[in-house]
């Protein structure tokens, strides 16, 4: 079937800013947690799609 990049750039970047805004949320700024769940949602979403996809 082949690698779909597109899902694992994805995964990647959702990754990379769910990293940095759990880094800016403990540091106390309040707002972080909500693009932090969601990019965070995006991952867990992707990766299972990819996970599926390869059965």
């Amino acid at each position: 079937m082949g690698i779909r990049w597109a899902s694992v750039r994805t995964v990647l970047v959702a990754g990379a800013v769910a990293l940095v805004l759990a880094w800016v949320a403990v540091r106390g700024r309040w707002w972080a947690w909500a693009p932090f769940l969601l990019a965070l949602g995006v991952v867990v979403r992707e990766v299972r799609w990819l996970q599926r996809r390869e059965r």
